[in-house]
């Protein structure tokens, strides 16, 4: 599903505006930072930019270490607030609960807080190390390439060492058992914690940034069940499908993805697991990939990182077999190779990956502490065979529901097809249901001709009721649409470069 050009252009104008001020405010930044350290000798060393936040490394002529200063992007971080205080919170409770390795939170602010006028901010350690991204896709990225890719000739053993490490990860947040779903709390005490906050997922914030959904489309509470939490993801994708102007091609796409998330919606029953229905969940992380993990020159991890999107969500969330493996999307993968294709790179991968798991499972069987809620590696080997793993996926990523659901499991759920257009047929030939489906695609189609008028696009755009599909070519606008995104993340990405040039520079001078 295409973005919204015109969301995407408000959004990429509020992150200009911010980085100039932020280009204008290094003396401000570190009399901020100055404040904790209580040192008002402070040095930016380096500028740090990610997806959703920048970051100083500030310096001070005395015994301590380094500090991190970071700020959610306005633009990029869509609920900074929220996104600040949950992170920090979850930083927290793995620093006091778990071996995990995360950088030690000095303070922190909401953007009322914050005398800069940049935003919430976290301060915290700086950490020396290497993306673990960086290690596995070794020399095989070009810079043409848009995506990570493994290194095909990384070594067993290289790979061994690094997915041991993320197995005890996982198997240290696995550990956590909560009564609800949603984004921790630290009590009052300090020493016990609760899920007072709804989840905030990588997807709401994507959601909001690039199809201009408002906040009534969210997640709203807590949730003490994963199917009234799957029902609200799911309401979300509709929402996204119904009230992004530019979200179907033609009318033969509108039925399509409509027919999509009925369908989807109608399989959660089948790869629901019952036992965990009430609980107990599981704290997960959206973003725990290898980008965000950093290592040393021995390929220990020394830190992971980025825990923004992190909350206590349905178990099978956790116990889904890894998606990062491959480093790319296997979302993306299904719709440039296949799925045999995924299958075949993928899935010695997971083996190798399970493989260490167990062996740290073992070590921990051990101990008098036993294991936690069975063995993860068996559920996530599971998860891949029952496909959960592609439920899990197309739920928690809204962008991805539609190749996901009929790539991997229409017909898994419903069996053969000759087409997609066959199972929109049978799907919706009740009455009833076929009147509500026309009378959706009439609506979109007007918001397609609305959304066109309004970027210049000339192209016709005609909404058949039933029939041979006309009008718009989809491969024409979603080409047009691709190029325009490329071209402003492009430029965002030169801006951030200007402005860490310009502020390093100085400071130095």
């Amino acid at each position: 599903m295409d973005f919204d050009n015109t969301i995407i252009q408000f959004n990429y104008n509020l992150t200009k505006a911010w980085l100039a001020q932020f280009r204008e405010s290094s003396q401000a930044i570190c009399t901020l930072a100055s404040q904790f350290r209580k040192n008002d000798d402070c040095l930016v060393k380096s500028l740090h930019c990610g997806s959703f936040n920048i970051s100083l490394r500030l310096h001070w002529e005395d015994d301590g270490p380094d500090w991190l200063i970071r700020f959610p992007i306005p633009g990029k971080s869509m609920l900074p607030d929220e996104k600040v205080r949950n992170e920090v919170a979850v930083m927290k409770f793995i620093q006091q609960n778990t071996r995990i390795p995360v950088p030690s939170v000095i303070a922190c602010g909401m953007g009322n807080e914050n005398p800069t006028g940049l935003g919430p901010f976290i301060i915290m350690t700086f950490v020396e190390g290497r993306k673990m991204s960086e290690i596995l896709k070794g020399e095989t990225r070009t810079k043409d390439d848009v995506d990570d890719v493994l290194d095909p000739h990384i070594s067993e053993s290289t790979l061994s060492i690094l997915y041991g490490q993320v197995a005890d990860i996982l198997l240290q947040l696995f550990k956590h058992d909560f009564d609800h779903i949603g984004s921790l709390s630290m009590d009052g005490d300090k020493q016990s914690w609760s899920i007072k906050h709804r989840p905030l997922t990588l997807d709401m914030n994507e959601t909001l940034r690039c199809s201009g959904l408002t906040q009534d489309c969210l997640p709203k509470k807590v949730y003490c069940s994963a199917r009234d939490y799957l029902l609200a993801l799911c309401d979300m994708q509709f929402a996204r499908l119904a009230r992004q102007r530019n979200s179907i091609c033609d009318a033969e796409d509108c039925r399509e993805k409509y027919t999509c998330r009925r369908l989807f919606q109608a399989t959660m029953s089948r790869f629901i697991c019952r036992k965990e229905n009430s609980g107990p969940f599981k704290l997960n992380c959206d973003d725990l990939c290898p980008g965000n993990i950093l290592v040393d020159e021995s390929l220990q991890i020394v830190a992971v990182v980025d825990w923004e999107f992190c909350y206590a969500a349905p178990t099978q969330f956790v116990t889904s077999a890894p998606g990062w493996l491959l480093l790319r999307k296997p979302s993306d993968w299904l719709t440039t190779e296949g799925p045999r294709s995924f299958l075949k790179s993928y899935t010695p991968k997971l083996e190798l990956f399970l493989k260490t798991m167990e062996e740290r499972e073992e070590v921990r069987a051990k101990l008098p502490t036993g294991l936690p809620s069975g063995r993860l590696s068996t559920r996530m080997r599971q998860s891949f065979e029952d496909r959960t793993f592609w439920f899990n996926m197309a739920a928690r990523t809204s962008f991805d529901v539609d190749d996901v659901y009929w790539y991997m499991l229409d017909e898994y759920c419903y069996g053969p097809r000759s087409s997609i257009k066959e199972r929109v047929t049978e799907a919706t030939s009740g009455v009833d249901t076929y009147k509500d489906l026309e009378h959706f695609v009439r609506l979109k189609i007007n918001h397609l001709k609305e959304y066109n008028s309004q970027i210049g696009c000339e192209e016709n755009v005609d909404g058949e009721v039933e029939g041979v599909k006309e009008g718009v070519n989809s491969a024409s606008l979603k080409t047009k649409a691709w190029v325009q995104i490329v071209h402003k993340t492009t430029f965002s990405i030169v801006v951030l470069m200007l402005a860490a040039a310009y502020l390093v520079r100085r400071k130095i001078n």
